[in-house]
Order: structure tokens, then sequence, then C-alpha cells
């Protein structure tokens, strides 16, 4: 009994070596997403008008450095060009099921241009900046160990132009970026995947998701809120109407859209156990796009509602754009610009950026430890273990 009581520890002593080395890996732990990244990139890089007919010269920086960090990151990037002026940025980082059935493609995307008028640190600077963020912190996991960890699951980040209408060009509707980016990606299923089609999980499209604010009566709902809406009216009555949390739209009777609602919502729970930065998630209970955008045109006026268009699952994250506080005043306007930036605003940002990691983290499936195992065993460390074996 004494012999198999010393082996069992001995084994349990070697399991704890074993997870402390593939948990924290040959660098220790990866970063996460940092509020320092996110706010500097913002106000660098996404506090100007970024508009091709009145600033197109600021704008095409912003392409180039969006483009130079997707390469930097080690994405497969490409750009996708229509209209004549406009540019999709996409960049993929491919799972180990690349090419096969067996993928599970998971999505980010979000806008970096701006109206004419604005901007856009709120619309839509501050969601390109997580966009960047998460996509260093997802990649650099990635390459912590290239060797023994990799994705299973291919993730896409999208940036994309001219969800913005636009007068006197081919996109006076607006969202014409996500409707080309549809046939893009149409064609990259069918080019890349011959032998059998990947499941797609959907794609978390993120608008406008600066704007926090915990003063009483800040937050403003569309007409008929309530009465489409009663349990989410409730809500907002019981927190006297303070715009202190992100909506996360989506639709429940779209069975892996509405798991993707609950994966975000269940993610976005878990980031903190402070309540202060809070998710109201608004599942419509509609299928139809067109249905949908004739009953809540508010909720529909992003890139998500041609992803709809397109037979796509997609959650819609944001503040509610010009229902809210200062950007009731704001929204599409000069003062939508850095001196509205709070340290409370970045930390509602940095949450939902953490928020995101977790979740692309678990659907891009990180792989880790059987390689790791291996590679443990034959470095041999092991060996002195074993070698105490025999005096058991």
């Amino acid at each position: 009994m004494v012999g198999m009581a010393a082996h069992t520890l001995l084994v349990l002593f070697y399991l704890a070596i074993f997870e402390s080395l593939t948990v924290h890996g040959n660098k220790q732990a990866v970063d996460g997403p940092s509020s320092t990244n996110i706010d500097g990139v913002l106000r660098k890089h996404f506090s100007f008008i970024r508009h091709q007919q009145v600033n197109a010269t600021a704008k095409q920086k912003t392409r180039d450095f969006i483009t130079d960090r997707f390469k930097g990151y080690g994405l497969m990037t490409e750009i996708q060009n229509f209209t004549g002026s406009g540019e999709n940025i996409i960049g993929v980082l491919k799972g180990s099921s690349f090419g096969t059935k067996y993928d599970e493609i998971v999505s980010l995307l979000t806008h970096y241009d701006t109206v004419k008028t604005s901007p856009g640190v709120d619309d839509n600077g501050a969601a390109m900046s997580v966009l960047i963020d998460v996509a260093r912190v997802i990649t650099n996991k990635a390459k912590s160990d290239p060797k023994y960890c990799h994705f299973t699951n291919t993730i896409i980040f999208v940036a994309t132009d001219y969800e913005e209408r636009t007068k006197n060009s081919s996109c006076t509707s607006g969202i014409c970026g996500s409707e080309h980016f549809v046939n893009w990606f149409n064609n990259f299923l069918s080019t890349n995947y011959v032998k059998g089609q990947p499941k797609v999980h959907g794609f978390v499209v993120m608008d406008t998701i600066l704007n926090w604010n915990d003063t009483d009566n800040s937050q403003n709902t569309p007409a008929g809120f309530g009465f489409a809406f009663p349990a989410q009216e409730s809500l907002l009555s019981a927190n006297k109407f303070r715009g202190d949390f992100i909506t996360s739209i989506g639709r429940s009777v779209v069975p892996d859209e509405d798991k993707l609602l609950d994966e975000f919502t269940m993610y976005w729970n878990r980031t903190s156990k402070s309540d202060k930065y809070k998710n109201i998630p608004l599942k419509i209970a509609l299928e139809d796009p067109k249905e949908i955008y004739d009953m809540f045109g508010d909720f529909t006026r992003s890139d998500h509602f041609r992803l709809w268009m397109g037979n796509y699952s997609a959650i819609f994250l944001t503040d509610s754009a010009n229902f809210r506080g200062s950007m009731e005043q704001c929204y599409h306007q000069a003062c939508d610009d850095v001196d509205s930036i709070t340290d409370d605003k970045i930390g509602f940002v940095l949450h939902t950026a953490r928020t995101l990691h977790s979740f692309l983290e678990t659907r891009g499936a990180m792989a880790c430890t059987s390689s790791s195992h291996a590679h443990f065993i034959k470095s041999g460390l092991l060996m002195p273990f074993l070698g105490l074996l025999k005096y058991l």
C-alpha cells in the first residue's frame, strides 16, 4: 500500500508539472486585450474623418494601417475592391481544419469608414480598435508556441468599407461593403472547401460600442420598443434608463444565431463579477430580414443585416448609437471625437474586447496539450521521475 501511495503521489506530481508547462507555455501567459492598446489605436488611427469624398488620403492611411496589422499578425490578408473605390480588408487565421468539412468558421466584423461630417470615434473607431486588439491577442496565442499550439477552427477578421450611406456614389443605401463581403465569403467557401462545406457558426458584428453612460434617463428607445420587448423595457426601467450596457441583438428563431447570442452573453457575464458594464440581449422572434426591417428598422442599421440577407447567422453588438446620452446630439456629427473618450468608456470597450477574446478562442478551439505532452516526454524531463519508480 505504501508503494502504491508513493507511486500515485509521483504521478500526480508529474501531472502538476505537465499542466504548468502546457497551460503557461514557453512564454508563460499570453497577454489579453489591453486598454492602453485600444485607447492608443483609437486616438491615433480612428479619430479623424474616413470618407472617400472628403478625406481620401486619411482614409487610405487607415486602410494601410489595418492591412499592415493583419499581415503583421500573420493573417492571410486580402483586400476586396468594389464599386471603384471601396475596399474590404479581410484577415483569415486558418485553423488546422481549414479546407475540410470539419472546419467550424467564426468571424468578427466591423466597418472602418465614417460619414463626411464626423471623425467617428464611437461610430465606428472604437469597434475597429477592438477588432485590431482582439486579432492581436488571438494570433499571439497561436504564435506563442506554434510547434505545439494551434486553432482547430478558422477565424476571420473583417474590416468593411462603405457601411455609411454615401451620396453621389454607388452606395447611396449604405451597408454596401458587407453586401460585397457576402459575395467574397461565398466564393471563399466554394474555392477552399471543394471536398465538403464547413460549418459556419456565424458572425459577430460591432457598431458604436463606446458610449457608456450611467446617468439616470440617459437611455432612450425606438418607438414601440416597450410593446415589442416588454421584458427588456422592464429591465431598463428598473435600471432607471441608464445607458450602462451593451445591446446584443440576434434572431431567436435561427438556432445557430440564438446559440451565438447565448454564448456571447455567457462570456460577457464571466468576464467580470462586477455589474458595472451590463449586457441586455435582444432576441427577435422573426427570421426574415425584410420583415425585421419593416417592423424594427432601427435594429437593422448595420452590416449584420447584409449577412442576414445572405442567409448567415450574425449577432449585432451596439451601444444603441443615437439613442443614448451625448450621441443623441453627436451621432454622425463633429462632436463624436476624442473629447468624448473617458476611462469608464474605455473600460466598457475593454470588457467587450475581453468577452470577444474568450468567445473567439473557444469557438476557434485552441489546442495545445497533446503535442506539448509529446514534447515533454521526448525532452527527457520525465526520465528522472520514471527512474524513481523502481524504488517504490
